[in-house]
């Protein structure tokens, strides 16, 4: 190995190993109340150092968030790769998605974190804001994959975007989830509190609604439908 193989190699290894130190104070102590100070103690670097790395605690968060989407991203490789039909795929993609916010709360909220509206100048300003968009877009590329597979197979209806059904269905799982992590933190009675449904029922419920509506089937009746009322 060469000497800058081996100093390309150096700077990634203290590289991950601040994004190690970040998990560790942030996710103890919340982002907002984190500091590049402490973040330095804990990777037991100066603060001159962390900062030739990460430039504020945003980009720190959009590494940590890279990191929890790679996670993601190896799980929905592994479902694409099941001989599924199009629809099956689908509706796994919904339930490994919803496993890996049960799992990985911490990297779920960073996600969340990242895309919220107070932050979103920040986020679009900082160096670490191009990895993360394109593992958003790996993501998204695999719903895609799983909707073109069930067109073809015909377990999805032809009638469909697929580029919107796929946004369509990041969306939708996510806004529920945080929803219920809402309830969690703020207690049920301050949040729609007549609903008191576990939150694995609701994800298996909105899959199997959204799936069952994408069956061929359905464009069918629909059509008769509209044909019947033009008579």
């Amino acid at each position: 190995m060469g000497i800058a193989e081996r100093k390309e190699r150096e700077k990634e290894q203290r590289r991950s190993m601040i994004i190690d130190a970040a998990e560790r104070v942030i996710f103890a102590n919340r982002i907002d109340t984190s500091t590049m100070d402490q973040i330095a103690d804990e990777a037991e670097l100066s603060k001159g150092t962390l900062y030739l790395y990460f430039k504020s605690k945003i980009d720190l968060y959009l590494a940590i968030q890279e990191r929890g989407m790679g996670i993601l991203s190896d799980k929905f490789a592994r479902v694409i790769s099941e001989n599924r039909k199009g629809i099956d795929l689908l509706r796994r993609f919904g339930e490994v998605y919803f496993d890996y916010a049960n799992e990985y709360p911490n990297y779920f909220s960073a996600e969340m974190y990242c895309r919220s509206q107070e932050f979103v100048e920040e986020v679009l300003k900082s160096d670490q804001f191009q990895a993360t968009r394109e593992k958003r877009v790996e993501l998204v590329a695999y719903l895609l994959r799983a909707i073109h597979i069930g067109i073809q197979d015909g377990s999805i209806r032809r009638d469909v975007n697929p580029a919107a059904l796929s946004l369509m269905l990041y969306a939708s799982i996510n806004g529920m989830i945080q929803v219920y992590q809402l309830r969690k933190n703020a207690g049920k009675s301050d949040l729609f509190p007549e609903v008191d449904v576990p939150l694995d029922h609701v994800v298996h419920d909105f899959i199997r609604i959204l799936t069952d509506g994408l069956h061929p089937e359905i464009l069918t009746v629909g059509q008769s439908v509209v044909e019947t009322s033009l008579i």
